[in-house]
């Protein structure tokens, strides 16, 4: 009896020291590198006034975490939904952009994209002020919100159309 409770404590032991945030996941309130994290794959990208992001991407989708001073803060993703070259310099860039804004949204192709994130399904707003709003369900049951805007690149002479998430515990 004595050995089936040892034995018992020790499973109970090992179970209760296994981390919990084993994968990324944007939208947990856990604000630490989840434990399979390879610091090597990842870019630092300097977010501004004191903040900077540790970054990975994966096709179209960037995750990251957000650093201020020393400590995680945040985290979230970008997905890259499409881009729309131009090469015109003297160009109006906001008609442009809210051109490209009422294009109709890929949502299939953007779930497929977030499945990663175990996000199960989406729901695009309309248009309000140049950005939509997504409404994402995950596998959990919990709702999050998202944003679609268009930026232009002029490093490269592109719009783009992505999808953000940004979590700092206070966006369920």
């Amino acid at each position: 009896m004595k050995r089936v409770i040892q034995l018992v404590l020790l499973v109970v032991l090992v179970f209760s020291c296994t981390p919990k945030n084993t994968e990324f996941n944007p939208f947990d309130e856990e604000f630490a590198f989840h434990s399979t994290v390879n610091l090597e794959e990842y870019d630092t990208i300097s977010a501004g006034c004191g903040y900077f992001n540790i970054t990975l991407t994966q096709d179209e989708l960037q995750t990251y975490y957000q650093y201020f001073e020393d400590e995680i803060v945040a985290k979230g993703f970008d997905l890259s939904i499409d881009s729309y070259p131009y090469g015109l310099k003297n160009i109006d860039f906001e008609k442009v952009r809210d051109s490209i804004a009422r294009i109709p949204v890929p949502s299939e192709k953007i779930l497929q994209k977030l499945s990663v994130v175990d996000v199960i399904r989406i729901e695009i707003d309309s248009i309000k002020e140049g950005y939509r709003e997504v409404l994402m369900e995950h596998r959990d049951g919990s709702n999050y919100h998202g944003e679609i805007d268009v930026s232009y690149d002029t490093e490269n002479s592109v719009f783009v159309r992505r999808l953000g998430f940004f979590n700092n515990g206070k966006n369920k």
